[in-house]
């Protein structure tokens, strides 16, 4: 060796250096060939060599404990963000299953609530239609009343007309609501349009215009209302401006229709209302659709919903001209003073406390 003992670039200061560092080589050759030193055998490498007890002192030696050491730093590096990947992929599904859970549970929330809606508008119409099956309706009663007029005619022999007084009566319920009055004697009477789902009751009780519209018409609690006749209006006088709420049901009952009348073309082909008190049928024409609002008391602007007598003529055009001023578009009617109104007000959700109005006229001579 000329007096120097080397292995490779290594160089040893005595025979004894170089035997250790010679018997570390080989032990780490075997070491290396089943384990070749790499961030990935880095952890197993440590591993062994603290089980085996060998130690490491050479310059060989400790040149690969050196190398073995950052192998083993960036394995535990890694080894740490991979459980942190696994903590964090494990709090993501965790997070995902409480989402979806969430999700699950609103669903279920949304589907009751839906369900419980559906229910209660089935329930609502069930009740409604069960009142229009009660209606005895024109041609049926005229004909059971001619069918009597012949009988009497027949088996009752010929009377004495004679004369007696007439005397002031209380107005006679119509024949087709003495059975709905006779169940409810806060009907006041019936509404319909044709061709459309507005077909209801028209209730009043000349105290206050809001029990009705949380209240069906045996008088159990009911969010859709029924129609309900301002209170400071009377049938059993007939004034000549008859104001009817009703709520603007995103079901599309109760008034809930009566926005489709901002378009001309539904009002062409729904010209005409049927309202009926419960003393005289009438038939209206409608004369203008419009959107108000309900103002502060103190505000001086046309507030629809007070002009209920409009039996002077200065009211009258009062009502008339503002009607013209704010109505959505021309209709075909005419009005002159000594008409009779009715006013189908619901609620109109584009401004505050609006209000969407179809006003029409009594077509007299037409029941």
């Amino acid at each position: 060796m000329n007096g120097k003992y080397t292995i490779g670039k290594y160089e040893f200061e005595n025979r004894a250096a170089y035997e250790k560092a010679r018997r570390e080589l080989e032990f780490l050759s075997r070491l290396q060939r089943r384990y070749p030193l790499n961030q990935d055998n880095a952890l197993a490498i440590s591993d062994i060599l603290k089980k085996s007890g060998v130690s490491l002192q050479s310059k060989i030696g400790m040149d690969y404990l050196n190398r073995l050491d950052s192998y083993v730093k960036g394995a535990e590096r890694r080894g740490k963000m991979k459980r942190r990947q696994r903590k964090m992929g494990w709090l993501w599904q965790r997070n995902l299953s409480v989402i979806a859970g969430l999700l699950a549970f609103m669903l279920c929330i949304i589907g009751v609530y839906t369900f419980l809606n559906f229910y209660s508008s089935y329930r609502s119409n069930r009740k409604i239609w069960e009142l229009q099956s009660l209606i005895v309706r024109e041609d049926a009663y005229m004909a059971e009343e001619s069918k009597g007029e012949a009988e009497e005619a027949i088996i009752e022999p010929e009377a004495e007309i004679i004369d007696i007084p007439l005397e002031a009566t209380e107005p006679t319920i119509l024949p087709e609501y003495e059975e709905l009055y006779a169940l409810n004697n806060d009907l006041a009477g019936w509404l319909r349009i044709e061709g459309t789902g507005i077909d209801y009751p028209v209730m009043w009780t000349g105290q206050d215009s809001s029990y009705y519209l949380s209240h069906n018409f045996e008088r159990e609690d009911d969010k859709n209302g029924l129609l309900v006749l301002d209170y400071r209006c009377d049938i059993g006088d007939r004034q000549q401006n008859y104001l009817i709420h009703g709520h603007n049901m995103r079901s599309g009952t109760m008034f809930g229709g009566l926005k489709k009348y901002m378009e001309p073309s539904y009002y062409q082909e729904h010209k005409y209302i049927a309202f009926d008190t419960v003393y005289e049928r009438g038939c209206y024409e409608v004369v203008a659709v419009f959107v108000s609002q309900v103002f502060d008391s103190d505000s001086e602007v046309f507030k629809y919903y007070n002009c209920l007598d409009i039996s002077d003529e200065a009211d009258y055009q009062y009502f008339i001209e503002n009607l013209d001023g704010i109505k959505l578009y021309d209709t075909d009617a005419v009005t002159q003073f000594g008409d009779t109104f009715i006013m189908l007000s619901t609620c109109d959700y584009s401004r505050e406390n609006g209000r969407l109005v179809v006003v029409a006229k009594r077509m007299e001579g037409i029941q």
